[in-house]
């Protein structure tokens, strides 16, 4: 298939889908793919009606080669009269900051550059160079991961470009294979720049890519294809099942921010089992462009989430959906969001992280949470801890400190970190350095977290006589019933 055959193809798909003279924003590398997708969109665009604006990303990664290829897009698109927006970015801090490994901190940055571009010259589709290989690289890698009939139907030709608002994100590609645009590069005179390190196997895609499917030819050399069926297959019977959540979604009162999307509990308690998979599914994708999750993930969340609304208490509970997304249980309400998404959290905690004070009858916590000491305890209070204390103990709050330990009577003596203990309760990094620690003479003597308090052995009364402080927090209209010991 020559070049004025593919132009004639992607054209096709794509004619009528963009207003006249609209701005289309196109994702660029350098690399083979992309080039080809620029290229023949730019041999189309005037039938098209539209204006191109090519985007690139220096992801620091691969040092002045990196930036290179980022430059070598911008004087290509010069070339071809496409305006192009040049960005850098430092994906190993991201990676460090985000606690997020290298590949999804480069992935999420990506996304958020477009994101801002398509902001800023106020367009509407972002183009990428997603090929029918890719298809079946996806599909396959989601197979082996474990994935839902959602995973299956692999990426489709349009859909909306999650986690960055109202915008969408088109794949003329799909149905071109790698072979198609290596020989439209070569007909046409391109030289891409080919990143190095897609020819590493270290990542599961690329050894996919290099290893597993050029093993599976030789059982089926038509596997590619098979895989791209079963894509169209599932896509199909996918849809069904999203166009009932999206009537579920048009008839509700959802928060959706570009890093959270907030659902009401009793609204998806009575959702079908499948609807509730799908929401988690739908959600982590409008929060995260692109998100590989294992569908395992998936059903931990729902697991948790059904728990919570069976009556075991889960607030402040949470699961990781993979690519620094999770899912937490607020009072009412079930969020799905990004590890960077600002925390909202209405959990008692220090009102600044190096907020030390001395402990007094009512202590003043972060939105409004009190926290209360007494030597006794009305019988009308149910929530409230005991401690045993030497006479004329110093008692100060404080939040955690690095080298903190405990032994909470639960280990039998053994101790703990108190960073690892909150990284099992699966507490939100952002506010880990604010739950209140209470100290007796500057030793850890119980971390006061809601869901789950701890006292320290050696301060745990042994018999009823022995309670010498009773602790408890509260908050008008909030049910702060501690989980049994």
């Amino acid at each position: 298939m020559n070049n004025k055959s593919i132009q004639s193809r992607i054209f096709k798909g794509l004619n009528g889908q963009f207003a006249a003279g609209e701005t289309v924003v196109i994702a660029v590398s350098g690399g083979t793919d992309s080039l080809a997708l620029l290229h023949l969109l730019c041999a189309i665009r005037h039938k098209l009606g539209v204006e191109l604006h090519a985007a690139t990303l220096d992801h620091g990664l691969r040092g002045e080669q990196s930036a290179d290829d980022a430059r070598y897009v911008e004087q290509i698109a010069a070339q071809w009269g496409v305006a192009c927006t040049r960005g850098v970015v430092d994906v190993r801090a991201l990676s460090a900051e985000w606690s997020v490994g290298i590949e999804t901190a480069a992935r999420r940055a990506r996304y958020d550059f477009l994101a801002d571009i398509l902001r800023t010259i106020r367009a509407y589709h972002l183009l990428t160079a997603h090929h029918a290989d890719d298809q079946a690289e996806t599909v396959l890698m989601r197979i082996l991961r474990g994935t839902g009939i959602e995973g299956l139907g692999g990426m489709h030709d349009e859909s909306p470009m999650l986690g960055a608002g109202n915008f969408a994100l088109v794949r003329p590609l799909l149905n071109t294979t790698k072979a198609e645009l290596v020989a439209y590069c070569a007909e046409a005179n391109i030289i891409p720049r080919e990143d190095a390190t897609n020819a590493e196997t270290h990542t599961v895609r690329n050894r996919l890519r290099h290893e597993i499917l050029p093993l599976l030819r030789t059982i089926n050399p038509q596997v590619d294809r098979a895989l791209i069926q079963l894509a169209d297959v599932a896509l199909v019977e996918d849809e069904l099942i999203d166009a009932q959540l999206q009537t579920i979604l048009m008839e509700e009162n959802i928060l959706a921010q570009q890093k959270q999307i907030v659902f009401p509990q009793a609204r998806f308690g009575v959702l079908e089992t499948a609807l509730q998979r799908r929401f988690i599914v739908w959600a982590a994708r409008r929060v995260m462009p692109e998100i590989e999750m294992n569908f395992e993930r998936v059903l931990a969340a729902v697991r948790l989430a059904v728990r919570h609304l069976h009556g075991d208490n889960q607030v402040g509970a949470l699961e990781l959906l993979g690519d620094g997304v999770r899912f937490r249980i607020d009072y009412n309400v079930f969020i799905i969001e990004r590890g960077d998404a600002p925390l909202d959290e209405d959990v008692p905690l220090l009102l600044t992280a190096d907020h030390e004070i001395a402990l007094e009858a009512t202590t003043t916590l972060y939105k409004g949470w009190m926290l209360h000491a007494a030597s006794t305890l009305s019988a009308s209070i149910s929530t409230a801890i005991a401690l045993h204390i030497p006479p004329d103990a110093t008692l100060k709050l404080r939040g955690r400190r690095a080298g903190d330990r405990m032994s909470p009577r639960r280990l039998n003596g053994h101790s703990c970190r108190l960073s690892r203990w909150m990284i099992d309760q699966k507490i939100p990094a952002a506010i880990r350095d604010r739950i209140p620690i209470l100290t007796v003479n500057d030793n850890v003597a119980a971390i006061l977290w809601l869901l789950a308090p701890q006292i320290e052995q050696r301060f745990t009364p042994t018999d009823d006589k022995q309670p010498s402080i009773w602790i408890w927090i509260d908050k008008p209209d909030f049910d702060t019933s501690y989980p049994s010991w």
